[in-house]
């Protein structure tokens, strides 16, 4: 007789897990749980402080009486009875101080263990901050916050104190201008820039302080005064939009122009302010950014974590949040300019066309230079097709066309090639210092700032003047803009450079300079000697010192530098100067690094440089 099989149990079902066991749901809890640590962190530090204060008040008013009583008559009973009292007091101060220690201990530990528990079970931190700004932002200041602490923790691990950094950081600036920082480091080919200064570089800047808008006074460009609010004001009265109003107020003649969008405030991650507005008396359309102006763009600007980006064919690296603001604005603001050039073929007169061709100027001030300035390398790098496609291309695209053709490439080919060509011809034109140059008044000048035509757009140039231009591109592909991007920078102006590679040297030579190590110079003398030298005027011997610590301090990785030429504008008037990259790779420190960077600075120096 065969055996009977077996029959296998029933599978019982298993029951999912309840919804609430999700990793968000549970990343909810763990930074609760976070915010709760912190919160009896602070709980009981109030605690002690009011138990510290609340004990010292009562052991000041035991203690003074028997002092009191001690001095007039000398130790007795009363006053040691007082000291016994006192004796009890502080005792109680010390059992209460204990058993709060105690219990803040017992909460955060178990606090620590539950945060702990939730992380092995999948919670994701930051869901808190991610239902309360937006994922956006929550990974913006958690990116942030992780920079910080990575800048900070050499400092806070050596006990570096505010007072004993700034310190440092003076006299690290004394040792900056003992070896002559402070003066113009002009390019390798000493050429003044007499007469490169686009002919109408002042008016951009305008266009660019109007993108803050009349009720903030255009950035300030004529200071404190309210001249220009009268203005805006009076063309908002009249009926006037409000980005007539705002070009008004920056000293602008708006009959001539008009205003195809304005965005005074997006508050908007990575969208900072801007205005395209048609300029009928250049024959221009412009794009101008807005500078920094509020917590969203305060955010793009310390995204600066180098990201990678391909410009003509050529990897590097650019400033990763003004270069993701660069990215999203593209296609809408594409879209505008060809609206505008529409406008200039209907109504440009033809005489008009022919003195002046239809151009694209991008401009910016600080946050806004360096949005504009990346933009612009976008559009040049691969143009809109939106703006037309019936050029003929430029004899490099030619060539490569053709000999792309001859190798039976197909018409992709053909097209990245003569990219490539193109991209590679402006990078010898910018390594070229033998180019041909004119005599100003037995002066020789650099040629001018030429706005290339953007191929397969129709003959549009386009050009890009950056004011207080941060840093956005790396060597190679900042020098690679130089044919059409003009990047300016005022005196001591923080912002051109200001990288997360320059403060990390900042923080080594203040490390060095405070705290004595293995990698200090022999002999280096301490911050209260260096500033004590920079008084007695021993520029020389500051000199030294700065040679010897500038190799150990200048070592952070991911450097990057304004896009284009270089444009030194002395803050107290004089010639501009074409100056190259050593004017910018590293911080200034000095009284002027901030307010160097103001809008009304920039112009002032624009003034005074174009008188020259």
């Amino acid at each position: 007789m065969s055996p009977i099989p077996s029959t296998p149990p029933p599978a019982v079902p298993t029951a999912p897990p309840p919804t609430w066991l999700s990793s968000s749901n549970l990343g909810i809890l763990s930074d609760t749980v976070s915010v709760a640590d912190k919160g009896v962190a602070f709980g009981f530090g109030i605690a002690r402080a009011a138990t510290g204060l609340g004990f010292g008040i009562a052991s000041t008013c035991i203690s003074a009486p028997a002092t009191l009583v001690e001095t007039a008559a000398g130790p007795n009973i009363f006053s040691s009875a007082l000291r016994g009292v006192g004796g009890i007091v502080n005792f109680a101060h010390g059992v209460t101080t204990a058993s709060q220690n105690t219990a803040e201990y017992i909460t955060s530990t178990s606090l620590k263990f539950t945060r702990s528990g939730l992380a092995q079970a999948g919670a994701q931190e930051g869901q808190l901050m991610r239902i309360a700004v937006g994922s956006e932002t929550a990974e913006t200041l958690a990116a942030i916050d992780g920079l910080a602490r990575q800048l900070a923790a050499p400092a806070l691990e050596q006990g570096l104190g505010m007072g004993e950094f700034i310190t440092s950081a003076n006299a690290w600036g004394a040792l900056q201008r003992g070896a002559g920082l402070d003066e113009v480091r002009i390019h390798p080919t000493s050429i003044p820039v007499a007469k490169v200064l686009p002919a109408q570089c002042e008016r951009w800047l305008r266009y660019a302080a109007a993108t803050f808008g009349h009720t903030w006074l255009a950035g300030l460009l004529e200071g404190a005064n309210i001249d220009g609010y009268r203005r805006g004001a009076e063309k908002r009265r009249a009926g006037a939009s409000p980005g007539e109003a705002a070009l008004a107020c920056a000293g602008l003649d708006v009959d001539n122009v008009d205003v195809l969008t304005f965005k005074e405030s997006t508050q908007e991650m990575f969208v900072p302010g801007y205005m395209v507005a048609v300029d009928h008396a250049e024959n221009a359309v412009v794009v101008a950014f807005r500078g920094t102006s509020s917590i969203a763009d305060a955010l793009c600007d310390l995204s600066c974590l180098p990201e990678p980006v391909v410009l003509g064919g050529v990897e590097g690296m650019a400033h990763g949040g003004m270069l993701r603001a660069a990215q999203g604005l593209s296609g809408p603001l594409s879209q505008l300019v060809a609206r505008g050039l529409q406008i200039l073929d209907a109504k440009s007169p033809r005489h008009l066309e022919q003195a002046h061709p239809r151009r694209v100027v991008i401009t910016g001030h600080s946050l806004g230079a360096g949005v504009a300035s990346l933009l612009t390398a976008l559009w040049c790098d691969s143009p809109p097709a939106i703006w037309g496609q019936q050029a003929s291309p430029s004899n490099s695209q030619a060539a490569s066309a053709a000999a792309a053709a001859t190798a039976g490439t197909d018409a992709a080919t053909a097209a990245g090639a003569a990219g490539a060509s193109a991209a590679a011809a402006a990078a010898a034109a910018v390594a070229d210092s033998a180019a041909p140059m004119d005599v100003v008044d037995d002066v020789p000048t650099v040629p001018p700032l030429e706005a290339p035509q953007v191929p397969g757009t129709a003959g549009v140039s386009i050009e890009c003047l950056a004011f207080a231009c941060p840093q956005v591109l790396d060597a190679r592909l900042a020098e690679a803009q130089s044919e059409h991007t003009m990047s300016f920078i005022v005196g001591d102006d923080m912002v051109p450079r200001l990288s997360y590679a320059t403060v990390q040297d900042l923080r080594n030579a203040v490390l060095l300079l405070s705290r004595p190590g293995a990698t200090r110079p022999q002999g280096l003398p301490t911050p209260a000697e260096i500033l004590q030298l920079e008084t007695a005027g021993e520029i020389e011997a500051l000199g030294r010192a700065y040679a010897a610590l500038k190799p150990l301090v200048a070592t952070s990785p991911g450097r990057l530098f304004p896009s284009g030429r270089l444009v030194q504008l002395p803050p107290n008037g004089g010639a501009a100067w074409e100056v190259d990259h050593s004017a910018v790779d590293e911080l200034r420190i000095s009284s002027d690094m901030g307010a160097a960077h103001l809008p009304r600075r920039c112009l002032l120096a624009v003034q005074e440089a174009c008188k020259h």
